[in-house]
């Protein structure tokens, strides 16, 4: 039995991957700091939401949506 991950999987992991150490993992001591100072339980930082919208925009943000199960992930 193979349990490989497809090419489309694959690529997948590498986009996040770069996305993460792009974008989070630059501004993780920012955004711990903010968050330390929240008022909030439902306060966003400001970070967040901009971190969500580039995620967005680069297709990664809801990779698992209702309508779709899995994207096809295999």
């Amino acid at each position: 039995m193979n349990f490989d991950y497809s090419p489309k999987t694959k690529a997948l992991i590498a986009r996040v991957a770069a996305f993460m150490g792009r974008t989070y993992l630059s501004q993780r001591a920012a955004l711990f700091s903010r968050t330390r100072r929240r008022r909030g339980a439902g306060d966003t930082p400001a970070l967040i939401e901009e971190l969500k919208r580039k995620a967005r925009a680069a297709g990664l943000w809801n990779l698992f949506p209702a309508r779709e199960a899995s994207m096809g992930l295999d």
